[in-house]
């Protein structure tokens, strides 16, 4: 297994496939389950958002990728609280 994978840490969309936008937070993981014999790994993830409270939600259904290398060169100070 090549990456480690972390309690507490943040998982986010790839972007890969063009199904989803990138950088979209799906929520934390709070569990993860190793076997050594295994290729995978499986992850238990918090949802980011509690589906129960949800009264109005927003689809994007057409939705264009942009560089965000451009994102690279803007000062810390600048870029907006995680």
């Amino acid at each position: 297994l090549e990456a480690q994978i972390n309690i507490g840490e943040v998982v986010y969309t790839s972007g890969l496939g063009g199904r989803f936008p990138e950088d979209i937070a799906i929520g934390r993981v709070t569990d993860v389950e190793r076997r050594e014999a295994d290729l995978f790994q499986r992850a238990v993830i918090q949802p980011a958002v509690d589906f129960d409270s949800l009264e109005m939600v927003f689809v994007i259904t057409d939705f264009r990728t942009i560089d965000t290398t451009i994102f690279d060169t803007i000062p810390e100070d600048l870029l907006p609280a995680p």
